[in-house]
């Protein structure tokens, strides 16, 4: 026995070592960000600020009051469980970067001990080492450990789901389902696409000729009931703000996206697994596991064949076709590529040699892994920091692309949260996601501009020398600060990126662009105006009234 706990203890460790050389590149770089984490971030910061201040009066009323003073939140839009494992991490370490990126690390970790736990019970060691060994170097999955996004967390998370299903399914105690149900609802809150679990669990469950047992099983319905309990609220929080996530889904009737009955739809994910999710020589792999597999030991199929296939059909399904989407069943595709180890075991000449395959092609993807350069963007946390100095505890005004790191850092730099964080791309337009989603605009002159500095205390304005929207009013903006009667110029901050204008592919990149950073000399000392930011993303609109702008605690 012992001898097996310590076989288990160093396949994971190697595994960890892995996860930890891929994913955890770059740990101290403020500079590495990708479209949507800085509103990651700003959630684990959030609640890290929710746990301090403890607000169990008025809740709602304190996160409205959060938002309009650091306007760069998504929770609502997005479920709040990593956020808050991020946030625990925050108070335990700093707000800081590299902790939110240890909290994703630790979901990978998880993830991982129930993927192998998982794979060894149905397979053996040789899968289960050598398939998680395949997905954690896929260069798609290891790039989303450089930044605070939810993918490897909501994977990891549906990981521990599935092994909690083979674990009921194969040993029938009520207690796997009641796991099964908790992880699934955990995954939801993690992020709503793992919604397709109860998919899968609907096909396992017929496929192994179940379903019957499943229902008639009273013990079964406690489960039932707690993943309801769990779910319902996340469903009713993505219903009142989820009108960008309802859209993406769903659709909204306009026609523009492809018609699920399309033969185009339903190739989008197949090409996509091909050019993005796997490299050629893991397509290889996968093409031998399944003729070898299927001529020797097709039961272990099963279960791979199961997820992909419900992966494949919930995310075809869907009209949002972004690769993130079906991430999940990667670590399957994975699993189809190692199954060869299990056939002939590492005891056989041909066992030795495929395993010496496999871990030529996770060198192989670990080298892609390195030789890709992650996304980064620097100059804001150093005009954040500065613009925080300036405005002395007034308002900063930021308009900017990557506005959600301007916000995170100024949030770090300001210990003390005083200054109100406001943003041209909410009063001075809005829309949703991109600049010509859903768009609006809510000033037009420079007067206009004047107003909501005088009314909202800003002394501090900080503006790409670009104009990323391509609004007139912003263009106003920036032609407005070069006077110098009313605005001292303080620092340009230049910006080195290779990061483009969105995540889109052929989207212009970060060249020649500085941060500007103005002083305005006419600043006022209270804030007198309501602060009123439009939330295309969730259809909402948040007022925080002037009278009740409070002092900051920490």
């Amino acid at each position: 026995m012992s001898r097996i706990l310590q076989s288990q203890f160093s396949h994971l460790a190697l595994l960890a070592t892995l996860a930890a050389t891929l994913l955890l590149r770059g740990l101290g770089n403020n500079s590495l960000g990708y479209p949507d984490a800085d509103r990651i971030l700003m959630d684990g910061v959030f609640l890290r600020d929710t746990m301090t201040d403890m607000p169990f009066g008025n809740p709602w009323t304190y996160a409205q009051a959060y938002f309009a003073q650091y306007p760069a939140l998504s929770i609502g839009y997005r479920p709040p469980f990593f956020p808050f494992v991020e946030g625990i991490f925050n108070l335990l370490f700093g707000v800081n970067m590299w902790s939110s990126r240890l909290a994703l690390f630790g979901f990978v970790l998880v993830g991982l001990l129930c993927w192998y736990k998982m794979v060894r019970r149905m397979t053996g060691a040789p899968a289960a080492v050598g398939s998680a060994a395949l997905w954690l170097s896929t260069p798609f999955v290891a790039q989303w450990g450089w930044y605070t996004m939810a993918e490897l967390a909501v994977l990891s998370v549906v990981l521990c789901a599935i092994y909690y299903l083979v674990r009921w399914l194969e040993d029938g105690y009520p207690r796997d389902a009641v796991s099964l149900a908790f992880a699934i609802g955990i995954a939801a809150w993690t992020k709503q696409t793992a919604a397709f679990l109860v998919l899968t669990t609907l096909l396992v469950l017929v496929a192994r000729g179940r379903f019957h047992w499943a229902i008639r099983q009273p013990t079964h319905y406690g489960a039932a009931l707690l993943l309801v309990a769990i779910i319902v609220p996340l469903g009713v929080m993505t219903v009142v703000f989820g009108d960008q996530n309802i859209h993406q889904s769903l659709g909204d009737g306009s026609g523009k996206a492809l018609s699920r009955l399309s033969l185009e739809n339903w190739l989008v994910h197949l090409k996509t697994l091909v050019r993005v999710h796997l490299s050629p020589p893991a397509l290889a792999l996968v093409a031998i596991g399944l003729v070898i597999s299927f001529y020797y030991n097709r039961k272990a199929l099963w279960l791979p064949a199961i997820v992909i296939v419900s992966v494949y059909i919930f995310f075809s399904l869907m009209v949002g076709k972004n690769p993130r989407y079906p991430i999940f069943w990667i670590p399957f595709w994975m699993l189809i590529a190692a199954l060869p180890l299990s056939v002939w075991g590492l005891n056989t000449a041909r066992g030795r040699l495929y395993a010496g395959l496999v871990s030529l092609v996770v060198v192989f993807q670990g080298v892609m892994v390195f030789r890709e350069e992650p996304l980064y963007a620097t100059g804001y946390d150093v005009a954040a920091q500065e613009a925080i100095r300036v405005a002395d505890d007034a308002s900063v005004f930021i308009d900017a692309y990557h506005n959600g790191y301007f916000t995170y850092f100024a949030r770090q730099a300001d210990k003390a949260r005083q200054s109100y964080i406001l943003r041209g791309d909410k009063l001075l337009s809005s829309s949703s996601i991109v600049s010509s989603h859903w768009q609006e605009v809510h000033a037009e002159t420079e007067d206009d501009i004047l107003k909501i500095f005088d009314d909202l205390a800003v002394k501090a304005v900080v503006v790409e020398s670009r104009n990323y929207t391509g609004l007139e009013i912003h263009a106003k903006l920036r032609r407005l600060l070069l006077d110098s009667t009313r605005f001292e110029h303080i620092r340009s901050v230049p910006i080195e990126s290779n990061r483009t204008m969105s995540s889109a592919p052929g989207t212009p990149r970060f060249s020649d662009i500085t941060l500007e950073l103005y002083r305005y000399k006419q600043a006022h000392n209270e804030i007198t105006g309501d602060i009123r930011l439009r939330l295309p993303v969730v259809g909402k609109t948040v007022v925080k009234e002037a009278e009740d702008k409070g002092e900051g605690q920490d």
